[in-house]
């Protein structure tokens, strides 16, 4: 009898842990179910688009429950500058298992005094124009490359290449394999940070597996490079950033919080917010672009002017039309608060809200750029409008420290794509973005093979 009642309990346990992975398996398909239509509204916002142009014209700040939508520019630029009143860590900290930084800091003083410490480590004008070097050098490389095919694909062709060659030479982050792998690394911790995907799904533990491998990657430069420094070490606008922190680090009187988990945490973050992000914001302009035949032809006229010569100007219209064609598909279309206490939204307004403790509060840039008072016409792609009318890299105090950075990156990569003559997007579905969860994956053009890879010139030295 024992025998018996002993092989049943065996059976009874065996059965219960069926129906627990049963379970598991069906909760687990539904988070995945979950995760691909977050994924598809992040990377196709046109229905967000008409959502919001809804709630502007009915109530431009609509408080659902626990949840708040604001849909003007106005509204959407006060809560993303109001820090103190509209926190990102209970939200964001879970996306950034590295450790927190800039982008999750709820804290002011501590926000405000690390970046200065990092602005205290950039050389703007030798950094502009060494990143832009890298990044036509690059394209100039890959184009000559693929010239005679008269076919590329502008994400892993061009754009990851471009892409990691900056992360690599200016931020310092260390090559983990070959630049396949490192697209690869790049992809799953920046696409995180955008959606994070279901734990126990096989996504999710590829993600964390290449945060560890490019963690241990920069722990260990980190480590070196300290090996080779001096007393009191000065900086170098020749050192890239992971040696200039390290620099500072190890120079008199560095502030006790600035040591290698820091330094490896904010190079972590580098990688994860400007890698990926950078590549999905480039391809989606070009897409835009493509996709408006008078902004493209401008664009174009542009890009031969700043053949061989840098023009100021030029550049700064260039820019104007990437950020025109990118406002149609941003690279981050929603931006999250979360509100710890009872708060106005524009106050003194007839459009005044209060905002409920412990509300989840959407600050959209793609409701703030198309809302028509700071964007005429906002469905019709416009040459010329207001560079700072665009929330592409956020607002206030939290707006993008690399922005500098990433604007070049972005705009060099599409200068040097507008050269090709004849460029168009290639037949059939290649020509269109593909993603790879909210990551983009593939976007193929193509050109007149007979007057592509030439070996062309670099833009001048920036303003």
């Amino acid at each position: 009898m024992l025998g018996v009642s002993f092989a049943a309990d065996q059976r009874d346990r065996a059965a219960s842990s069926s129906q627990g992975g049963v379970f598991q398996s069906i909760r687990l398909g539904l988070q995945l179910i979950g995760y691909r239509l977050k994924c598809y509204f992040l990377t196709r916002p046109y229905p967000l688009m008409v959502v919001f142009a809804i709630v502007r014209r009915v109530r431009s700040i609509a408080v659902i429950g626990s949840v708040v939508l604001v849909s003007k520019a106005k509204d959407v630029r006060e809560v993303l500058g109001r820090l103190n009143d509209f926190n990102v860590s209970e939200l964001l900290g879970p996306a950034m298992p590295w450790g927190p930084l800039l982008l999750s800091l709820d804290w002011l003083e501590q926000h405000d005094r690390e970046r200065t410490l990092l602005q205290s480590v950039v050389f703007p004008a030798e950094d502009i124009a060494a990143v832009r070097k890298m990044v036509a050098d690059r394209c100039r490389d890959v184009i000559a490359r693929k010239g005679s095919a008269g076919e590329l694909d502008m994400v892993t062709d061009v754009a990851e290449e471009a892409v990691i060659e900056v992360l690599n030479r200016y931020f310092g982050i260390p090559m983990v394999g070959g630049i396949p792998d490192m697209a690869a690394i790049l992809g799953d911790v920046s696409g995180f940070i955008l959606v994070q995907p279901p734990a126990r799904s096989q996504r999710h533990a590829r993600a964390y597996a290449n945060m560890a491998r490019l963690t241990n990657a920069i722990l260990d430069r980190i480590e070196e490079e300290k090996k080779k420094l001096s007393a009191d070490p000065k900086l170098d606008p020749m050192d890239d950033l992971l040696i200039r922190l390290t620099k500072r680090s190890c120079q008199k009187g560095h502030r006790d919080w600035l040591n290698d988990d820091w330094i490896r945490r904010y190079v972590t973050g580098l990688a994860a917010t400007g890698g990926g992000t950078i590549v999905h914001a480039t391809s989606h302009a070009m897409d835009r672009l493509i996709a408006h035949p008078d902004g493209m032809a401008a664009a174009q006229e542009l890009a031969r002017r700043l053949e061989g010569a840098y023009d100021q100007t030029a550049w700064g219209e260039l820019r104007q039309i990437v950020f025109e064609a990118l406002r149609f598909r941003p690279m981050l279309p929603l931006l999250v608060r979360y509100n710890p206490r009872e708060t106005i939204i524009a106050k003194g307004t007839p459009r005044a809200r209060i905002a409920p403790a412990g509300a989840t509060v959407l600050a959209p840039p793609i409701a703030a750029m198309f809302d028509p008072e700071p964007f005429e016409k906002p469905w019709r792609f416009v040459v010329g409008r207001p560079v700072e009318n665009y929330i592409h890299f956020g607002s206030g105090p939290r707006t993008c420290f690399g922005k500098y950075v990433a604007e070049v990156v972005m705009v060099e990569i599409i200068r040097s794509l507008l050269l090709l003559p004849n460029l168009k997007r290639a037949r059939g579905g290649a020509g269109r973005l593909h993603y790879n969860g909210p990551v983009v994956s593939s976007l193929r053009l193509r050109f007149d093979p007979s007057a592509a890879g030439g070996k062309g010139k670099n833009p001048g030295a920036p303003a």
